[in-house]
């Protein structure tokens, strides 16, 4: 899988077999030695603090334990904010990955339910939302209310279409208008984009469905 540069990540869920294997097989290998055997009930207990200190102080390079502001001051005074990596082909702006993908969905919601609210009955009953992304399109579905359901050409979303819509949501329209913007601080650079309200797309959106494919 790595060699295929698939995400680190996807191979999570092997660890802990590995891990279990490599206990015993170490544990095993040691018992062989009687002197090691003899200080094994002083050896392993310095051994499992060492792991639980060393874990204790990457872990917040690992995971959201802290909030923002105290990741920042914990990671420059230890030295480490500047190791953090990156599973996405882009760059994550001031925070790591993991803690910029959190960032900005809800103020995405609120700026398209602010849009689509400012429409006429009219035009609410036709409009749908695309998204360039999934996780902008989850947004709009998981914590959007009285809201079109959001569709997007990327990955899994694109194989559930485009639900109904005709196309008045991409190119090839009448009219633009940019009526909001992304901009969340915190979160990933390429989430900082408009939003726009487009009109009078002229050619109905399921004929070009296969264009708007993009796996990752």
């Amino acid at each position: 899988m790595m060699a295929l540069h698939a995400k680190d990540y996807y191979v999570i869920p092997i660890y802990p077999i590995l891990f279990a294997a490599g206990g015993i097989a170490w544990e095993r290998r040691l018992a062989r030695r009687t002197l090691v055997q003899r200080n094994r009930a002083y050896a392993f207990p310095i051994i499992e603090t060492i792991l639980l200190a060393t874990g204790a102080i990457v872990l917040p390079m690992a995971i959201p334990v802290m909030t923002p502001q105290t990741w920042f001051r914990y990671t420059r005074a230890t030295g480490l904010y500047k190791t953090s990596t990156n599973s996405e082909n882009e760059s994550s702006g001031i925070l790591p990955q993991f803690y910029a993908d959190r960032f900005g969905w809800q103020e995405e919601v609120d700026q398209v339910t602010r849009i689509y609210r400012s429409l006429s009955p009219e035009d609410q009953k036709k409009t749908g939302i695309y998204c360039s992304n999934y996780g902008e399109a989850s947004a709009i579905n998981f914590l959007g209310h009285g809201l079109p359901f959001a569709i997007s050409g990327h990955n899994n979303y694109w194989l559930w279409g485009p639900h109904g819509e005709t196309g008045e949501i991409h190119e090839y329209y009448d009219s633009v208008v940019i009526a909001g913007r992304m901009n969340s601080p915190l979160s990933m650079p390429y989430e900082h984009r408009n939003i726009y309200l487009v009109r009078g797309r002229r050619k109905d959106i399921t004929a070009d469905w296969a264009d708007f494919k993009h796996y990752i």
